[in-house]
């Protein structure tokens, strides 16, 4: 009798094995391990099995879009595609007002880097990105105006001819004494769209923008 029992024992902790294995079959099948060919999420952990025994998955790949109900705590970095991009003003340019509350292009050249599912075309922004969603979109600007008592907006237009309400603005009180204007807006870009960045004033002046930066990311990261 004593012989039997540890044929019992590997008969019995076998069938567990499977039973687990079967159970884990029945769960959705959400990813594909990088080194085996199934990966399975039970409640807080990644399974996988091997043969009939079931081992806990270290690394896998995720295929395809993956729906995951319930938290999720990581240790370590979620690492995902990079959307986004910085740019600055390069050197100090001026921007010709030519007609009062009217928006005119910003002039000078800004340099993107980094720039990540964004091209530059044609002096536009361009968003290469294939997923349609809302960037926030950050302005920091140090300018002065040729005229005193000067209300200045800058905002941004989307494809030329799209523009937002939201604008960011000061009052320029004295002429050629530098001033700030600064603030984030949000913008809801799909594949292709281009995006510029105008300002207008109540005066025919010119606006010398000696600083200017701007950064894109995503809205609901």
């Amino acid at each position: 009798m004593k012989k039997i029992i540890p044929i019992l024992i590997l008969i019995t902790s076998l069938f567990a094995q499977q039973t687990r294995v079967n159970e884990l079959k029945a769960e959705k099948v959400l990813c594909k391990r990088i080194d085996s060919p199934i990966v399975y999420i039970g409640s807080n952990k990644a399974f996988y099995a091997d043969g009939d025994v079931v081992k806990t998955a270290s690394s896998f790949l995720f295929e395809g879009d993956v729906t995951y109900n319930g938290n999720m705590d990581v240790e370590g970095y979620l690492t995902g595609r990079k959307c986004g991009t910085y740019a600055f003003l390069s050197e100090r340019d001026t921007t010709e007002i030519v007609k009062a509350d009217s928006l005119h292009f910003v002039q000078g050249v800004f340099i993107n880097s980094p720039i990540e599912d964004f091209k530059i075309a044609n002096f536009q922004l361009v968003y290469s990105g294939i997923k349609t969603q809302f960037f926030e979109i950050i302005m920091f600007a140090t300018l002065s105006s040729s005229v005193n008592n000067t209300e200045v907006h800058i905002t941004i237009v989307n494809d030329d001819s799209t523009y937002t309400p939201q604008r960011q603005g000061n009052f320029l009180k004295n002429a050629n004494q530098p001033y700030q204007i600064g603030g984030n807006l949000v913008l809801e870009l799909m594949q292709n769209d281009t995006i510029r960045i105008k300002a207008e004033a109540d005066n025919i002046c010119d606006l010398d923008f000696r600083h200017f930066t701007t950064s894109i990311k995503e809205f609901f990261d």
